[in-house]
């Protein structure tokens, strides 16, 4: 009886002919303590649940319309359909066939419901549609979580149905998606033994995973004692190239690359601190620099090694102002003091430069840029030292010395191949000398660097536009020039620093000019007074282009009958002539070769036409030993 004299209801009888949902399964024991069943038992038992039949064709309906969506890639309205079809599934009732209504359930009172190939199956569809939904915008935290929740659906799918081997593919790639190469290949370890080819696939992928990482983690202490590299600032056909031990880790972060939420993982700091040293080692300041943004959204800013990484990936790109700026808004400085005196040398020697070329002293320009250079004692420096030489090409420009001036526009490409205003340098000094397929190449190799707007060259979109449209116009006027003028000659009075002489230059100047530029620029000689640390072979292939120039044109001037061809040449083209060329009656041993740089002696040297009889007789009538034959 109640309080209230009224008599309590009785409890219902529990209907064991459904499984309720619960926490764990088990079950009760005669004495009172509960046991765990065995996966055998369990197998067994959930064997014998099934769903109603219309229950069973409705998630199957939504499944199906599930996997549309997922082929079109619609992934979130797949996701949300196969969560429909799982919802479903969970609250259909499950008759338990092979046991009497009275009887306790097979499985106790509390069940796990999803079990069985059908739960597998929805559990791992929706797993494959959450790991599909981030891109490569999606932020990795919002990544993680849609990675962790299809972690969780692998994880449950593998114990709904221990046999469904795509529940331990999905899993396996989940862990590997997250960056735990070990976790991955110790769930594919544990799965029955299969001969599925996506599976042995998976398998390959992840210990090649695993062995790149630790491949790039060991590597970390060797990078750390090896010295910055040249500038390799983009990865494009002008790009140095590595040497075999280097190459093979690039290829390993390259291949990790495709793991971004590695960094967050367990070894991630370890991770990030090895490609940090790979970068400047390898000479990739662009990419370093771009990775200082990485750095700081791990929350990496404050370790030790990072304000060194930091500094030398401003000053390897060729920036040493704003790397001197960061070393003083450091409150605790912990860069190498050697390498921040030098960014502080080489930038103040070459203001002092740019003062005196302004002021038009281009003599003491030169000076004040060579001591700048000389400053560049390691090879983070190179970008610069690009720079340094590129405008020290610019002061020998106005001191009328070009292939002084051609000769370190050389050697600041051969510093920083993408230093587009050393190229536009050479392109201008090429037209002076009037060598327009040299010209020519150099133009097009500044469009194809200026126009791909990847490489951070230009401060802004439209000054790379207006850059662009400048030397396409001078691209178009060249080839028009070399088109109109085929036989058009090299400035070789300009070459030899003889422009003001011209044809009154004696032989003892022709001699004299070429002596010394020869000894300068003689491909064994010219790189002495470069770093122990400078592109030898780039400078070496540079330095015998200007020294074959060099050759060339002492040979036409040395010789007094070519010298007298050329002379009359430059004065026709002076005075816009047209005329064809002639000849003097005195030569008898000319060659092809006699016209450098694209002019044709063929005509020059073929016979003569037949003479009329009044030719003849103006013949017999003049005077001298030699004359010139018009044809």
């Amino acid at each position: 009886m109640g309080t209230d004299g009224v008599q309590p209801t009785p409890k219902p009888r529990s209907n064991n002919r459904y499984a309720q949902r619960a926490g764990s399964i088990r079950r009760t024991v005669s004495g009172g303590t509960p046991t765990t069943p065995t996966v055998s038992e369990v197998e067994e038992l959930t064997s014998k649940i099934t769903l109603d039949k219309c229950d069973l064709q409705q998630t199957e309906k939504l499944r199906q319309e599930g996997n549309e969506l997922y082929g079109k890639g619609l992934y979130a309205e797949a996701d949300e359909l196969y969560s429909r079809a799982i919802m479903q599934f969970a609250a259909a009732p499950r008759t338990n066939a092979g046991f009497d209504k009275d009887n306790e359930s097979p499985l106790g009172h509390a069940i796990d419901i999803f079990v069985g190939r059908d739960a597998a199956v929805l559990l791992t569809n929706r797993a494959a549609a959450r790991m599909m939904i981030p891109t490569d915008s999606t932020p990795d935290d919002e990544r993680r979580t849609f990675l962790l929740k299809a972690l969780t659906d692998c994880e449950r799918a593998t114990r709904a149905d221990p046999t469904y081997l795509r529940a331990r593919v999905r899993l396996s790639s989940c862990h590997m998606k997250l960056g735990d190469f070990t976790a991955a290949l110790q769930c594919l370890e544990d799965s029955p033994s299969s001969d599925d080819i996506e599976m042995e696939h998976v398998k390959v992928e992840a210990k090649a995973a695993n062995e790149n990482l630790n491949k790039v983690l060991s590597s970390a202490l060797a990078l750390g004692t090896c010295q910055p590299g040249l500038p390799r600032l983009y990865n494009d056909s002008r790009a140095r190239v590595l040497n075999d031990t280097h190459t093979g880790i690039v290829r390993s972060v390259s291949a990790l690359a495709h793991y971004p939420l590695i960094s967050s993982g367990e070894n991630g700091k370890a991770f990030i601190e090895a490609k940090a040293t790979l970068y400047i080692v390898c000479g990739a300041y662009q990419e370093a620099s771009d990775f200082v943004a990485e750095i700081d959204r791990l929350g990496l800013t404050n370790d030790s090694w990072v304000s060194d990484f930091v500094f030398m990936s401003k000053f390897g790109k060729g920036d040493p102002l704003s790397a001197c700026q960061y070393a003083e808004g450091l409150e605790k400085c912990d860069i190498d003091v050697e390498m921040l005196a030098m960014a502080r040398a080489m930038l103040n020697g070459k203001d002092e430069g740019n003062k005196l070329f302004n002021a038009k002293e281009y003599t003491e320009a030169v000076v004040a840029y060579t001591k700048a250079f000389e400053f560049g004692t390691q090879p983070i420096a190179a970008a610069y030292c690009s720079v340094i030489l590129g405008n020290r090409a610019a002061a020998y420009q106005g001191l009328n010395e070009y292939l002084n001036a051609l000769a370190d526009c050389g050697r600041a490409l051969s510093f920083n191949p993408w230093n587009i205003k050393a190229l536009s340098r050479r392109a201008t000094l090429h037209e002076s000398i009037r060598c327009w397929e040299d010209a020519i190449d150099d133009l097009r190799s500044y469009i194809e660097i200026a126009g791909n707007a990847q490489y951070s060259l230009f401060s802004t979109e439209r000054e790379r536009k207006d850059a662009l449209a400048m030397a396409t116009d001078r691209l178009r006027r060249l080839e028009t020039i070399k088109d109109t003028q085929r036989n058009s000659q090299v400035d070789m009075y300009r070459i030899l620093g003889l422009e003001d002489l011209k044809e009154n230059a004696s032989a003892a100047d022709i001699k004299k000019a070429y002596r010394n530029l020869a000894l300068k620029y003689h491909p064994d000689k010219a790189n002495r007074s470069m770093p122990a640390w400078a592109p030898a072979h780039e400078l070496h292939d540079d330095a015998d282009r200007l020294f074959k120039l060099l050759g060339e044109t002492n040979a036409n001037l040395s010789d007094p009958a070519l010298r007298r061809v050329y002379d009359e040449t430059e004065r026709i083209r002076s005075h816009g002539d047209n005329a064809r060329y002639t000849r003097s009656s005195s030569w008898s041993s000319a060659s092809t070769n006699d016209f450098q740089y694209g002019h044709d002696a063929a005509a020059w040297m073929s016979s003569p036409p037949r003479r009329s009889r009044n030719s003849r007789m103006n013949r017999n009538q003049s005077t001298g030993k030699n004359y010139y034959w018009n044809y």
